[in-house]
């Protein structure tokens, strides 16, 4: 989507609405698929003991084994009738995120890595059918996400893990470059609004010419402190001071000063207006729970818009790129805010791609200014039980839900692989 995006806008296309709501459904379908995989799949062993039987830990194998001990206050002690909840909840959730993709599957041919969308639109053709079965699928994910997902989230984090609302508060800004278009024209006019939370006051203005990349702890060389559409990618892992393969992305919010910011679902639910800026571990991981519903309902409506608007309408406008063009697309992962800053030289050939990761917001290096990247910043204080066996870091790492592995390049002159680069 994000290259679509930039693509277009190079070429100062929009896609026409039918284009635009696959689109949404595609993105949306995934949204609930990695929320559900996060929550259940990946960071709920955080804070429960899964049973032997079912993870297959005395056997030292299985899906959460080996696995760090220490606080685990949800167990088979007192609470073993909210363990057993929630580990009916863990394998219900594994086959809602299997409709999740069944839903994305219909309109982009295949999950992960759709294969339908493109500039100018969506290539797809859908029939009644294909809705008919999408808004069943989506009616039923929506309805586990507000009858268990988020009853759950309630349960681990208000019963057992209140003290994780003030646990890893980071950089205490957030960022969101605006999601789910519902129409043409203004920037604002998405389901999920593009803005920043400054620390006190949400502002739903972000303009992406104030994004700068510091690469003073990064193993890089060249200009420092450049936009991403001027950016340059030229990795020195012998750099003295680096430590990190990822850029420091920062955002000048009063024009001048460089600032740290997070980004994410709780960036974007606050951004919206849909969650309290309040900002920590346990923040983090509800308002996935949040996000998730309003996204479920989104695609609800859109299913209906896209019946309404005509199955035979056009999905996309086929164009060609013009020479000496530059375009942004800007949009939100599943992870946080992700864009794509593009350049065509005179024949119509890609001279430069710049692209800054929601991981490398995250989990971004310190700057020149001493400002550590609000992972850095969540971590610093916590307090460890057991070096060894860190399970509260863990909490507040596996709270941004990191992805080092999408920010994985690998560049290859001549064949050749010379560098594993994270940006």
């Amino acid at each position: 989507i994000s290259s679509a995006l930039a693509m277009d806008d190079a070429a100062n296309v929009q896609a026409p609405k039918n284009g635009r709501t696959m689109q949404n459904l595609i993105h949306g379908a995934e949204y609930l698929h990695s929320h559900l995989l996060h929550s259940y799949h990946l960071a709920l062993q955080d804070y429960i003991d899964m049973p032997a039987g079912l993870d297959g830990a005395a056997l030292n194998k299985g899906p959460w084994a080996p696995v760090y001990g220490g606080d685990r206050r949800i167990n088979g002690g007192a609470s073993k009738t909210d363990l057993d909840g929630l580990i009916t909840s863990y394998l219900g959730a594994l086959e809602m995120r299997r409709k999740a993709h069944t839903v994305g599957a219909i309109i982009a041919g295949k999950q992960p890595h759709a294969a339908s969308i493109i500039h100018g639109g969506c290539s797809a053709n859908l029939t009644l059918t294909d809705v008919s079965n999408m808004t069943t699928l989506v009616t039923e994910i929506r309805d586990f996400i507000q009858n268990t997902y988020i009853p759950d989230l309630s349960l681990i984090f208000d019963t057992y893990y209140p003290d994780y609302y003030s646990i890893g508060a980071g950089s205490g800004k957030l960022l969101s470059y605006g999601v789910f278009r519902q129409g043409t024209g203004s920037i604002n006019n998405m389901l999920i609004k593009r803005g920043i939370y400054d620390g006190s006051t949400v502002i739903n203005v972000m303009d992406h010419n104030n994004i700068v990349e510091d690469i003073s702890a990064g193993w890089y060389t060249g200009p420092d402190n450049l936009h991403p559409a001027n950016g340059e990618t030229n990795p020195d892992p012998t750099k003295v001071g680096g430590y990190s393969w990822l850029k420091a992305p920062r955002y000048k919010t009063d024009g001048v000063n460089k600032d740290v910011y997070e980004v994410g679902p709780l960036a974007r639910m606050v951004v919206n207006g849909d969650y309290s800026p309040n900002i920590s571990v346990a923040d983090r991981e509800v308002a996935r729970g949040v996000e998730a519903l309003k996204v479920a309902n989104a695609m609800l409506t859109w299913l209906s818009d896209i019946v309404a608007n005509g199955l035979s309408e056009p999905s996309y406008i086929p164009y060609e790129v013009p020479p000496s063009t530059v375009g942004v697309g800007l949009t939100e992962a599943i992870r946080g805010a992700l864009g794509h800053w593009v350049e065509y030289d005179a024949n119509g050939k890609i001279a430069r791609y710049q692209i800054i990761t929601p991981t490398c917001w995250n989990a971004s290096p310190e700057d020149a200014d001493s400002f550590h990247g609000t992972i850095e910043q969540a971590l610093i204080g916590i307090s460890v039980a057991d070096e060894n066996e860190p399970i509260e870091a863990i909490r507040v790492i596996h709270s941004y839900d990191p992805c080092l592995a999408c920010a994985v390049h690998v560049v290859r002159p001549k064949g050749k692989v010379k560098e594993f680069i994270v940006r």
